[in-house]
């Protein structure tokens, strides 16, 4: 979630949504491109800057790179948990609510 905060600050952009993701090409948009590699970098490597980004990468690399990015930035999102309004897969055993636990003394919860 880090980087995602750090590109939206450095660009304004949300990469929740396609279309921010669809212009992080380095065609069509290298300092979007550079943006989100620096934020994304910035967990495990917080030395590196923008600045050696632009000197350092070549473009006829950037197209695995964007891969990299992409596949990483998946794997950053949460986890796709079974709706509730869904029909339950097994109708023996129907999904629950997250619920508080009840009170265990006797008394009303408190509202």
């Amino acid at each position: 979630m880090l980087a995602i905060e750090l590109y939206l600050k450095a660009t304004g952009d949300n990469l929740f949504l396609k279309t921010s993701l669809d212009q992080i090409g380095p065609a069509s948009d290298p300092a979007k491109f550079i943006s989100a590699l620096w934020a994304g970098l910035q967990t495990k490597h917080p030395d590196i800057t923008s600045e050696f980004l632009k000197k350092n990468i070549r473009f006829h690399e950037s197209g695995a790179i964007l891969q990299s990015m992409f596949e990483v930035l998946a794997n950053d999102f949460p986890e796709k948990r079974p709706s509730l309004l869904a029909a339950p897969s097994d109708p023996a055993n129907p999904l629950e609510p997250e619920t508080a636990p009840a009170p265990t003394d006797g008394r009303p919860e408190k509202n």
